[in-house]
Parts: structure tokens; C-alpha cells; sequence
């Protein structure tokens, strides 16, 4: 889909903006990295960057800080609880965004039954087909919302914009 290029080049971008700043040393080891500051740079949303930020600590060059400070307790109820809300957050984001009015039928059944009934491989294959139904979901509804908003600010026109055509300077500067 178009869509998921246009996110995956955001975060693409957010990444290679931080990387080349941790590669020139324009931050230091140690130096705070947020999400807002580098979107508010980039000109994009947060999502994208936080995006960026996992992958750069995935790759062990920036570290969660709130994460950090739990794991330095070495208190492993602490450490799985927040991992564990990491989880509950990002399904709860998901199941926001995708907006499931209903889910399909064995949903989560199939998915429970395909290692006993499939092996390793028909494990991975289901959690798969699971994973990329549930994207294209996110992602349909989210070009959805785009074109929503995208007709909305057409019809927008505002205080200093009342008498101006669509092509405005409002328009020109959010690329709607």
C-alpha cells in the first residue's frame, strides 16, 4: 500500500536524522534524545519517531530512560511490569486504531491451535496471516481518517482565511 511507504519513509527519516546525529556527535553519549523535540525539527508526528527511536534501541545505540532506571533496580517484578505495559499500551493503541467493530470468526483460536495442530512452522505462518490482517486493518482505517481529515481542511477556511479560495497559504504550508 501507499500508505504504509509514506509511514515507513517518516520513520526512515526520523531515523536517519537521529542516526547521523549520534554519528557526528552532535549528541554525546549520554544525551537525552525526545521524541518531540526531533518531530517538531522533522516536521512529523510523534509516532514516526518513536518508531525511529525503537529501532535505534534495538540496535542498542539509544536507551529508554524510564526502562533503564526500572532494569538498574534489578527488581524483576518491576522490569515485567513495565515491559508488560509497554505491551498493554501498544495493543491498546492498535485496537484504537484499527477500530474493530468485530473480529473474525476462531480470531484468536486459530492462532491458540496452530502450534499443537501445525508445528513451528504453521505457528509462524498463522502469526503471520494474524499480524498482516491486523496491519492492513490499521492501515485502511487510517487512509480512511487521512481523507476524512484531508476534506475537512479543504472545507476549512478559518478567521483570516474566510473570503480565500482552496490553495491558500494554510493549505500550501500543511501540504493538504
Amino acid at each position: 500500500m501507499v500508505k504504509s511507504k509514506v509511514s515507513q519513509s517518516l520513520s526512515e527519516r526520523a531515523h536517519q536524522f537521529i542516526l547521523s546525529r549520534i554519528l557526528s556527535r552532535d549528541l554525546p553519549l549520554g544525551s537525552p534524545v525526545t521524541r518531540r523535540p526531533v518531530a517538531r525539527s522533522l516536521g512529523i508526528n510523534l509516532i514516526p519517531v518513536a518508531a525511529a527511536l525503537n529501532r535505534l534501541g534495538s540496535d542498542g545505540l539509544v536507551e529508554s530512560l524510564p526502562l533503564r532506571v526500572v532494569r538498574d533496580t534489578r527488581c524483576k517484578p518491576l522490569i515485567d511490569a513495565l515491559e508488560r505495559s509497554h505491551v498493554l499500551i501498544f495493543n491498546w493503541l492498535y485496537s484504537t486504531a484499527s477500530q474493530f467493530e468485530s473480529i473474525p470468526p476462531r480470531w484468536h483460536l486459530d492462532l491458540a491451535e496452530a502450534p499443537a495442530r501445525d508445528g513451528v512452522e504453521g505457528a509462524d505462518r498463522a502469526m503471520r496471516a494474524h499480524v498482516r490482517y491486523g496491519k492492513e486493518v490499521v492501515l485502511m482505517r487510517l487512509a480512511g481518517m487521512a481523507e476524512e481529515i484531508r476534506r475537512a481542511t479543504r472545507t476549512y477556511r478559518g478567521p483570516q482565511q474566510s473570503n480565500k479560495p482552496a490553495g491558500t497559504r494554510y493549505e500550501e504550508a500543511h501540504h493538504l
